[in-house]
C-alpha cells in the first residue's frame, strides 16, 4: 500500500533528480515538489515532469529561496 503523500522541497537539485522522483512514484500516491527559485533550466525540467505525472505530481515555483 502506499503512502499519501509526499514532499519535497528543493533547491536546484541534481540531474539525477528524474532518477531520484521515480522511487517517489512507486512509493507515494501524490508528490508535492517546493522549488525554491532554481534556475531557469531546472524549472522547465520540473515544468516537464508534471506534465508527465499530472494526477500524482504537483510543483509550486517559488520565485526566490525562501530556506
Amino acid at each position: 500500500m502506499k503512502t499519501h503523500l509526499a514532499l519535497i522541497i528543493t533547491y536546484n537539485p541534481s540531474p539525477s533528480l528524474r532518477k531520484q522522483l521515480f522511487f517517489f512514484y512507486e512509493q507515494f500516491e501524490k508528490i508535492v515538489i517546493v522549488d525554491n527559485g532554481s534556475k531557469p533550466e531546472v524549472c522547465s525540467l520540473l515544468k516537464q515532469e508534471v506534465k508527465d505525472k499530472e494526477k500524482s505530481l504537483k510543483i509550486i515555483f517559488n520565485e526566490k529561496n525562501l530556506g
